[in-house]
């Protein structure tokens, strides 16, 4: 008996998945096949004689019994009829099939070939070919599709998404185009960096969601950056498309916040000499753009938020500053995809320093750190008040802040 498992077994393995679908269908099949015939169209039982008056009696055997013992069928009694040897090619499918000695290999059909041709193939395949066993829960689940094709719908919700971003792009792009082309809007920008008192609130009014974009293509031409470190405008506007796209639509963490303190920021830079004096071209860029980028993407909950209600974000950066990790990590994401390069003419190890400084200022958005800031900064002025700082000093002092 032990020989003969083995041998069934093996011709278990040595088959395709194509010929156990056939010859599982073709089990079941038959068992119908017979079922139907022995119940509506009943044949006549050689062992009892037959007249005119007399009807055909149903072949099927009462005193055959069939018993089960680990995949092996025992037949005991007289010979079993159609119906029970049906019956037995079924179970003997299931239990062999299913089992955990089976291994899900479907066993070959003693009944011979498959009634369903290859015409057929696709209703066994929606049928049987995603059934499979969960081998944790030994639970029956129905894989509703193949990897590879969870793998194509990716790929082409990516393709989708990715069309989609290039849409809302160029419409931004567009949209900003007609904004500068706009006398009253240009009327309006002239105060940035001027005029502390300049109020962003009337600028927003004017033209809403895109002020970001606005304000950094501003600046940045003001400044004349474009031209100093030979900043493709295409790559330039598509980077702060989706920068400020990312700003969801929060009280205050907005693109209109992140708006505000980059014009902050310029304020600094374009009216105070010492401020500037501090700053190479490259420190005046990276500042700028981490202002516009210090709150992308934030999802409108405290840290204290994240970190007590254990969010994926907290433990991702243990508890520390998780947001401005997040804002910073995001950024600088973004900033090395191919289509949101604007420092690719910048060496390798010029990149290396914008990001390290970038995470610096992001990073110091952070309120406990920012006080940190402040006691330095509160020391440095209580320092100098006693005595004027040498050059040499500031230069110290200002490396270590």
């Amino acid at each position: 008996d032990d020989d003969d498992d083995d041998d069934d077994q093996r011709g278990v393995i040595g088959m395709n998945n194509e010929q156990q679908r056939n010859s599982l269908v073709s089990a079941l099949l038959f068992a119908s096949k017979m079922h139907t015939n022995q119940h509506f169209h009943p044949s006549v039982n050689k062992s009892v004689a037959v007249d005119d008056e007399q009807k055909p009696t149903r072949t099927t055997n009462p005193d055959c019994k069939i018993t089960l013992t680990r995949r092996r069928f025992s037949v005991h009694g007289a010979i079993p009829t159609e119906i029970d040897r049906a019956g037995i090619e079924v179970a003997r499918w299931l239990s062999t099939g299913y089992s955990t000695f089976g291994r899900y290999e479907i066993p070959p059909s003693p009944i011979g070939t498959p009634l369903l041709g290859s015409k057929s193939s696709s209703f066994q395949d929606t049928v049987f070919k995603f059934a499979h066993r969960n081998d944790r829960n030994g639970s029956m689940t129905a894989k509703v599709k193949s990897e590879e094709e969870e793998e194509n719908e990716k790929k082409l919700q990516a393709l989708n998404d990715a069309h989609t971003e290039q849409n809302r792009i160029k419409s931004d792009v567009a949209h900003l185009s007609r904004l500068c082309a706009s006398d009253k809007i240009v009327q309006k920008l002239r105060g940035i960096g001027d005029d502390w008192d300049w109020c962003i609130f009337d600028l927003y009014e004017e033209v809403g969601d895109c002020i970001l974009l606005l304000t950094a293509h501003h600046i940045f031409e003001e400044l004349a950056l474009f031209d100093k470190f030979s900043i493709k405008k295409r790559k330039f506007q598509s980077f702060f498309s989706v920068i400020q796209r990312g700003y969801e639509h929060n009280p205050y963490h907005s693109s209109l916040h992140g708006a505000d303190v980059l014009v902050n920021i310029y304020f600094w830079v374009k009216s105070s000499v010492e401020f500037r004096s501090y700053l190479s071209d490259l420190d005046m860029m990276i500042a700028l753009i981490s202002a516009a980028c210090h709150d992308f993407q934030h999802p409108g909950l405290t840290q204290n938020f994240q970190i007590n209600t254990n969010s994926d974000m907290a433990l991702l950066y243990n508890g520390r500053s998780v947001l401005e990790n997040m804002h910073c990590s995001e950024t600088i994401r973004l900033l090395i995809q191919p289509s949101y390069q604007i420092f690719d003419r910048l060496k390798k190890s010029e990149f290396r320093y914008v990001r390290e400084l970038m995470t610096d200022m992001i990073l110091g958005t952070d309120m406990q750190i920012h006080a940190d800031h402040v006691k330095k900064a509160e020391a440095l002025i209580a320092r100098y008040a006693k005595k004027a700082p040498s050059p040499l000093d500031k230069e110290q002092d200002t490396k270590h802040m």
